[in-house]
Parts: C-alpha cells; sequence; structure tokens
C-alpha cells in the first residue's frame, strides 16, 4: 500500500466514531446487513425506512413497520467526545430499556442496545452501537489535528489530548505486514524503532519517546512523540546557518552518535529532514526517525557492506554501494553527519557534488557513487575556519579506513569549543512576574505621572516607564530639598549681617 493510500485509510479511521449493527437478521436493509460505521466528519445520521423524500444513512428495513421513515438521529457531541441519539418517532425509541421522550436524547455508550419501536417486537428494529473510544485506546486519549508527513511504512500527524487540547504531540502510525516472506515489513522489523527510542530515551541530543500502542487488528504501531517545532531542512532551506550555528549543530550531532554507538545503534538515515530543533536559543538539535535504525547484535565483518544499503543518497556513505565486506558500521553515520553540515553550510538548494544525481537505477547509482566528489570552493564564500573544514573533510571522507570517527571528531579543539547543550538537558526560562512600580509610591507620584510624555517615552514599556517615573519624583523632591536649604541659609545668612551692623560703633 502507498503513503497516500495510508494516509486515507488512518484518516478514515481516526475519523470513526464508532458502528452501528443490526441486532437481529432482517432488521437492516440487505445492502446494510453487516452494519454502518459512523464517522465525525458527518454532522448527523438518520435512521429510519426512509421514503422517496427522505434520505437515510442508516436504512432500515421495509418490513420493520413500527420503525418512522425519519425515526431517529444519532449525532456527535464533540465538546463532550460523545454520541447522541435523538428520538423523533412516533412509535418510540428505547435505549437500553429505558424509553426516549418525545424527541428527547441519550449518550449512547459502548455496547448499548436501540430499540425503533416496542422492543422485541416482529416489527421493530434493533441495533447495537460499538463505540470506538471505548474500544480504542488511541482514539480514547489523543484527538487527530493533521497530517505531518508521510513516508514509505506510515504517516505522521498532529493529535492533542482529549482532555488538554492545549498539549500536542506528533503521532507516528507505523504499518506492517503480516506475510512472513522474506521482504515483507512484519511487527518485528517495526518495533525495532520502538525498541531503539526506549533505549536511547534520556539523551538531550535524541528524540524522546512518550509511549506507544500495538493495534494488531489494524496492523500499526502507534508511536507517541513530542511535536518539535521544525526540522533543520525547514529552518535552512532559504538561509543557511553561520559557521557558530553549524559547529553546535556537529558537536550535538556528535554527542548523539557517541550516545548510539554505546547503545550499538546505527541510525543509517541522518539528514537534515530527520534532525529535530528542540529550541533556538539556546540551539539545542535532536535526531529523530528511527525507523531505518540496525541493532549491531552479531559480528557483521563477513558481511557485504550493500546488505546494510539505505538512506538519503545525498548522505549516504559510498560503502553501502560496495560488495566488500563491511568494516566500520558506526562511520556510515559520520559520512551522513559531515555531508550534512557541510550541505546546510553550502545551502541546501544546490548540490554538494560535481556530478547531478539524476535517477534512482541500479547502474546510475554505481557510478554516481564512484564518481562523486565534494564541491569544496562552495565553502570558500561561508565563514567556516580552516579548523572546521578539516574537522568536515574528516568525517566526509569517501574511504572508511581514513574516515574520521565520532572520539576523533569530539577531540578536535573547534568541536569541543562549541557553545552547546549536549549531555545536558536545556533549562527552560522561568516566567518573569510582571511588578508594577507606580503602586505605593507618595502623593506627589499621581501629578508627576500625568504630565505629558515625549515621543520617545511613548514607546517605552510600562515597566520602564513605571522606574523613569519614581526616579523623576525622587529627583524632584530632593531639588526641592535643596533649594529649600539654600534659601534658608540666605535667609540666616541676611539676618546676621543685619545684627552685625547694629553693633558696629557709630565712628566706623
Amino acid at each position: 500500500m502507498s503513503a497516500h493510500m495510508h494516509a486515507a485509510s488512518d484518516i478514515r479511521w481516526f475519523t470513526c466514531l464508532g458502528r452501528v449493527r443490526p441486532l437481529r437478521e432482517g432488521d437492516f436493509d440487505s445492502t446494510q446487513e453487516r452494519g454502518v460505521p459512523l464517522h465525525s466528519t458527518r454532522a448527523d445520521y438518520i435512521i429510519g425506512r426512509g421514503n422517496a423524500y427522505v434520505d437515510v444513512q442508516i436504512q432500515v428495513d421495509s418490513r420493520r413497520r413500527l420503525a418512522g421513515s425519519q425515526h431517529a438521529v444519532i449525532s456527535w457531541d464533540a465538546a463532550a467526545n460523545t454520541v447522541i441519539i435523538k428520538d423523533q418517532s412516533l412509535n418510540g425509541t428505547w435505549v437500553n430499556g429505558v424509553k426516549l421522550a418525545v424527541h428527547g436524547t441519550a449518550v449512547l455508550a459502548d455496547n448499548a442496545v436501540v430499540w425503533l419501536g416496542p422492543p422485541y417486537h416482529d416489527e421493530s428494529c434493533g441495533l447495537v452501537f460499538e463505540n470506538a473510544f471505548d474500544r480504542n485506546p488511541v482514539l480514547r486519549k489523543f484527538r487527530p489535528e493533521f497530517l505531518l508527513g508521510a513516508g514509505a511504512y506510515g504517516a505522521v500527524y498532529q493529535m492533542s489530548l482529549r482532555q488538554d487540547q492545549n498539549r500536542v504531540y506528533a503521532v507516528k502510525v507505523i504499518h506492517y505486514d503480516c506475510d512472513e516472506d522474506e521482504d515483507a515489513y512484519t511487527q518485528q522489523h517495526a518495533l525495532r524503532e520502538v525498541k531503539a527510542l526506549f533505549s536511547a530515551n534520556g539523551h538531550p541530543n535524541i528524540c524522546s519517546i512518550e509511549e506507544h500502542f500495538i493495534l494488531p487488528e489494524r496492523r500499526s504501531i502507534f508511536v507517541v512523540l513530542p511535536r518539535l517545532p521544525t526540522d533543520l531542512k525547514s529552518r535552512y532551506t532559504h538561509t543557511p546557518p553561520s559557521s557558530s550555528d553549524a559547529q553546535t549543530i556537529l558537536k550535538q550531532l556528535l554527542s548523539a552518535l557517541k550516545h548510539l554507538e554505546k547503545l550499538l545503534l546505527v541510525h543509517r538515515d541522518i539528514k537534515p529532514e530527520n534532525i529535530f530543533i528542540l529550541t533556538s536559543s539556546p540551539l539545542c538539535v535532536v535526531v529523530g526517525d528511527f525507523g531505518l535504525v540496525y541493532q549491531i547484535d552479531l559480528p557483521y565483518d563477513d558481511v557485504q557492506a550493500n546488505y546494510f544499503r539505505c538512506g538519503t543518497p545525498y548522505y549516504m556513505a559510498p560503502e553501502l554501494d560496495l560488495d566488500t565486506p563491511m568494516k566500520y558500521l558506526n562511520k556510515v553515520d559520520c559520512f551522513s553527519v559531515g555531508m550534512t553540515i557541510i550541505h546546510l553550510l553550502i545551502g541546501l538548494r544546490r548540490n554538494p557534488y560535481n556530478i547531478p544525481f539524476k535517477d534512482r537505477t541500479r547502474s546510475h547509482e554505481r557510478t554516481w557513487y564512484g564518481h562523486r566528489a565534494v564541491r569544496w570552493e562552495l565553502l570558500d564564500s561561508t565563514d567556516l575556519p580552516s579548523a572546521g573544514r578539516q574537522v568536515l573533510r574528516g568525517l566526509s571522507e569517501p574511504d572508511p579506513d581514513r574516515r574520521w570517527d565520532v572520539e576523533r571528531a569530539l577531540r578536535c579543539r573547534w568541536v569541543a569549543e562549541a557553545l552547546d547543550y549536549s549531555g545536558r538537558a536545556v533549562q527552560v526560562c522561568k516566567t518573569v512576574p510582571y511588578v508594577d512600580l507606580t503602586e505605593n509610591v507618595s502623593d506627589v507620584t499621581p501629578a508627576v505621572l500625568m504630565e505629558e510624555k515625549g515621543p520617545a517615552s511613548r514607546r517605552r514599556s510600562p515597566r520602564l516607564l513605571g522606574k523613569l517615573d519614581v526616579k523623576k519624583t525622587v529627583h524632584q523632591t530632593s531639588r526641592q530639598k535643596r533649594e529649600e536649604k539654600v534659601k534658608a541659609a540666605r535667609i540666616s545668612r541676611g539676618r546676621v549681617g543685619m545684627l552685625r551692623k547694629k553693633r558696629m560703633p557709630a565712628n566706623v
């Protein structure tokens, strides 16, 4: 099944409210004898025998004459996440043995038995409602919102919690096959990504996993991940990162590779689309999409390198196209990291190699991998220092024997001096409380604050204006005190002068 077919099937399943099936044989029309699924994309479902002028969605058999042409309506209450039935009949509607009032309503729970007409009468219609939310743990907890992206084996959707719609997640739906053929993508293959995420969970530069659900009836696995704002491809498609940001990204990716290497995991598909930005300031990235992860559980010295072949051509190590024995499996991720940084710096819209990649035919790929070379001259226009260029040359070396490993790259001074959050969690800044500095000020403050302010003052924030006004008030008060002291000193000096004149002799 193609990615678009998987996505269409998922959307039909996400919007399913439940299913109405006949209680007895002959209760529904022969075209609906297996039941009718209900979806939230439709506001109301009319139940009845119908006629030439009435369109009903749930068709009752015409022999059930106690059921009206528009006997009842089933609708969806999105706010309460409930399915409601409303009576519109002449002969009454019963839900679990309780008769509804005329035009009365009732909430349909899972396995609710509904009778259109007196219960168990031969000419009444009986039906059973199967609630999808009670039977499905994913739909019971999450509300699907929209599609984020689709791939070969599934798709990623944004979903919110039904109890708190402000909390959103990225839910990856992985579809697998039940066949045991050699090329079949089985449940065991699909669970590799889940196991890898749980084992690598806790590293600040690897995407965390919240939980997962296995639904055998749909042959699907639902992986709940944090909803990250953007990836490197979306962020840097039009504007390349600075060398400082590239230095930070490189160190964080190498830190993630070192952690995966300890766990004997190989990602095999590192590229800008699979690297997500956790925070922009400080810059922190995480590696995600472990759909092609490989667990090293056996020696691979005698295994041909092309057995491990997968990934995106621009970032895939050239030895993965050869028939020679694989020597350094972890170094294929080092090559991908190096080419990712190079491609980001020169621009994602430009070809990083001297030969264009035209098609994915086997003969063309062999020729392309064997003759391609990095266009290092494109880095001359960037502010990348020579030490950074040396690291990228070592990581993107075509020969795996000469290619740098993670430890050597991390020991490089240019990488070690990067400002980043590798190895420790990002501290989220707390919200600063607002303080109104104009409160509890002396009585002269209001008069001062009411002065007409110039254009520069009007553009300032309320907090800054409060500080400026208080300072102005204090300054004016102190100036008034100084003036009063000077005035008092002058009066005192004048009195002393007058006394001296009175005491002076007349002949002087």
